[in-house]
């Protein structure tokens, strides 16, 4: 970056060069400003911020800003020294500044030299330029400075009322944070432990948390919790929590917290060996034995059946007969061991038996109240009161005379696709799953809706549709259109359309 020098503002007396006084104030002159007695000055340069910390190699801003109270000001000389072995300078940005013309703005080499002015004076507190920096510093800080030349002139008299010149002070963060507090345990099993503790506080930010075990690091979290895993049963621990930040600075450590980890050690799992059923309500299975570690010894075993939370028996021996089966079922078990301390194993793997079926001679009741809930012109809606049997009703049977039209399941059939206007006669039977079926319901004779004189697309209203479907079949011997059924469509079927029209 150049560090020439160019015209400044003001000379080193506080007073303005003549030289620019003619380029920048002629409005002042013209206006009839004229100078007046001095007055105290009370007048002040400040960098904003005046602390920041600031990483190595980042580029940051500062504003350099001037505060004049109600004395109005039109020019500012702002001087800034830096050590540069710290400091780079970056650039010199005029952006949101009150005062319009730049005479001056150089940097480098450890100096910054800001001259601004303004036709207009202006009072109050008013940004004059922000400097960009990048740091280069690893350790310690950099000051940024106003030096000797730095001014702050009045308009009215043309004299320097700079008072107070503040800097600011850059640099890496090197305070750590507080140690974290209230290191306790909860969850404690025999082979995990979760740790909680109160935050940190630090002077930019708490970044994580590092969690030592038996003074190794264990690992590093950004919340307040910590389940450490893979522990061995009955065994001592001692815990300790650090903070840290962004820069890497570490806190002091919380007191130690010493932490025994339960015994847990389930028994190992038993497999499931043979299962069989031998009747329709039984059924019998075994397995291997299973052995304890954790020094409580082996209670007894766990049967569960279909997948169930509650075990439906707690033998000690390594064999069980469940009989509280029914026939034609399938039944999944599983087994698992527990000891004296009540540490249940896994499940076994799941072993499956269907259980023969009874015999089942006897036939379903015949459905009651069966009887037609709807027709249309193609279609005929029927329903029924469930049938009852010994074992259980698997379907229902619809025929139509001597022919069968369908089985289902439920209580309700509806009957497609039959022609308009005709009569169909109708019996249900229930059938269980053995194959037996009921006597037939007394014959129910339901007649379809007749099709309208018109309704060419059967959809029983004669419309605008009906025309278009008609005209297409002129002079055909179309059935549909054929309404008085004389072997021709035409203008005679053409008059019954009409004459039906909107029915």
């Amino acid at each position: 970056m150049s560090t020439k020098k160019s015209a400044s503002l003001v000379s080193k007396r506080g007073k303005f060069d003549r030289r620019l006084l003619l380029l920048i104030l002629p409005a002042v002159i013209l206006l009839g400003y004229v100078v007046s007695t001095t007055r105290a000055a009370a007048g002040s340069l400040y960098l904003t911020p005046a602390n920041a910390v600031v990483a190595n190699t980042a580029t940051f801003t500062v504003q350099v800003r001037e505060s004049s109270g109600t004395d109005p000001v039109n020019a500012v000389q702002a001087n800034l020294t830096y050590d540069a072995t710290k400091l780079d300078f970056v650039s010199i940005s005029d952006t949101g500044s009150a005062f319009a013309t730049a005479a001056e703005g150089t940097g480098g080499a450890g100096v910054v030299k800001i001259a601004r002015g303004n036709v207009t004076a202006v009072t109050g507190d008013q940004l004059v330029a922000t400097v960009t920096f990048r740091s280069k510093i690893s350790s310690g800080t950099a000051a940024v400075d106003f030096s000797v030349g730095s001014a702050l002139v009045r308009s009215t008299d043309n004299v320097d009322i700079l008072v107070t010149k503040t800097g600011g002070t850059y640099g890496p963060d090197s305070a750590p944070p507080t140690a974290p507090t209230n290191l306790t345990t909860s969850n404690l099993t025999g082979t995990a432990a979760t740790l909680s503790w109160s935050g940190s506080t630090d002077n930019v930010g708490v970044t994580g948390y590092r969690v030592y075990r038996n003074n190794v690091l264990r690992t590093t979290q950004t919340g307040l919790t910590y389940t450490d895993t893979g522990l061995t049963m009955s065994t001592t621990y001692s815990y300790t929590v650090s903070a840290i930040d962004a820069a890497g600075n570490e806190s002091a450590k919380t007191a130690a917290l010493s932490v025994t980890t339960k015994d847990t050690a389930a028994p190992s799992v038993p497999s499931i060996s043979a299962i069989s059923a031998p009747t329709s309500s039984t059924v019998s299975l075994s397995w291997s034995a299973s052995t304890d570690t954790g020094g409580s010894g082996l209670k007894g075993y766990k049967v569960y059946r279909n997948g169930g939370a509650t075990a439906i028996a707690s033998p000690t021996s390594t064999s069980y007969t469940d009989q509280t089966v029914v026939g034609s079922t399938t039944y999944s078990y599983t087994v698992s061991a527990i000891d004296n301390a009540n540490n249940e194993s896994a499940k076994s793997a799941a072993s499956s038996v269907t259980t023969p079926a009874p015999p089942d001679t006897t036939a379903p009741s015949v459905p009651a109240s069966f009887r037609s809930t709807g027709t249309s012109l193609t279609s005929i809606s029927l329903a029924w009161n469930a049938s009852t049997d010994n074992v259980g009703v698997t379907g229902y049977r619809i025929s139509e005379g001597t022919a069968v039209v369908a089985n289902v399941a439920g209580l309700s059939y509806t009957h497609g696709n039959l022609t308009p206007g005709t009569s169909h006669s109708y019996t249900v039977q229930a059938y269980d799953a053995a194959g037996n079926v009921s006597a037939a319901t007394a014959v129910l004779t339901v007649s379809t809706l007749p099709l309208k004189k018109g309704d060419v697309n059967g959809d029983n209203s004669v419309d605008i549709f009906d025309l278009s479907a008609f005209l297409a079949t002129w002079n055909t011997t179309s059935s549909a259109s054929d309404f008085n059924k004389d072997g021709t469509v035409d203008i005679f079927d053409l008059s019954i359309l009409l004459t039906n029209w909107g029915a």
